[in-house]
């Protein structure tokens, strides 16, 4: 049994940051685990398969790079400006493999334990864990329509279409780097927004948008604070698709003093 790792960098630093506590949390794992790093500078170590990335072009790109080289039975799509906490591998493993006896194709997110990612009120995984066979189940991994935004949303959604379901594994944890705001952002990041955005609505707002605003990403995407979302999670997940939901988000953001929506999301 092996866990691929898809690491998309393109930042030196970051990643062997980012692969040092992937290391840490590999050794409570029962099975091998493989760090599929895809980057445009070669990375050396025991567990890393490098994916050579000559021309970069956007994370989606690259995890799907990643995938396609990847012979892991099981799949985590990792970022390199998060860090892995310590059991999150093995919980996330253990806590999976329980679930999908249960529900597939199956999708279980890692978090960071202050909020979580909605798509038109559905919960999607920000760094999702799958089988390789829920991952085929659901169509693949990262979408080539997508170049650095929604992709990861686009293949919940893929496995909630198929009659499968996501969930938050509660004790599965990752952090952001301490500086992470001093890291550039990506040119693909800044260049792919809008058209990202419009590609996603086309594929999905028919099926999941009807009486959500989609000209805005705020008007359907909302990150929603774990205080909030704990009072709607049923069995780690959330599945709260009428519009009027995110009236319910409005209120409560009305309620704290000193925040608004925007500015959390």
């Amino acid at each position: 049994m092996r866990l691929s790792i898809t690491l998309p960098t393109l930042f030196p630093d970051l990643v062997q940051e980012s692969i040092r506590h992937i290391e840490r949390a590999a050794v409570l794992l029962p099975c091998e685990v493989e760090i599929v790093v895809i980057s445009p500078f070669e990375v050396r170590g025991d567990r890393i398969l490098w994916v050579p990335e000559d021309k970069p072009a956007g994370n989606s790109s690259a995890h799907r790079a990643g995938f396609e080289r990847s012979t892991g039975d099981y799949l985590l799509a990792m970022t390199d400006d998060h860090l892995l906490h310590e059991h999150a591998l093995i919980d996330a493993l253990t806590y999976y493999q329980k679930r999908e006896e249960r529900f597939f194709p199956l999708s279980v997110g890692l978090h960071q334990g202050f909020s979580v990612g909605t798509l038109f009120g559905i919960y999607y995984p920000y760094f999702p864990f799958m089988s390789r066979r829920s991952v085929i189940q659901a169509g693949g991994w990262y979408s080539p329509e997508f170049a650095a935004h929604f992709a990861d949303g686009d293949l919940a959604l893929r496995v909630w279409d198929s009659g499968g379901r996501c969930e938050l594994c509660p004790s599965a944890l990752i952090r952001s780097i301490p500086n992470r705001s001093a890291a550039p952002e990506s040119v693909h990041r800044s260049k792919a927004k809008s058209s990202d955005h419009a590609v996603f609505i086309s594929k999905w707002g028919k099926r999941f948008g009807g009486g959500w605003g989609t000209e805005s990403v705020r008007d359907f995407n909302l990150d929603l604070p774990m205080a909030f979302a704990g009072q709607y999670l049923k069995e780690n997940s959330l599945f709260e698709n009428s519009p009027a939901f995110r009236e319910q988000v409005l209120a409560y953001y009305s309620t704290l003093p000193g925040h608004n929506f925007l500015e959390w999301n």
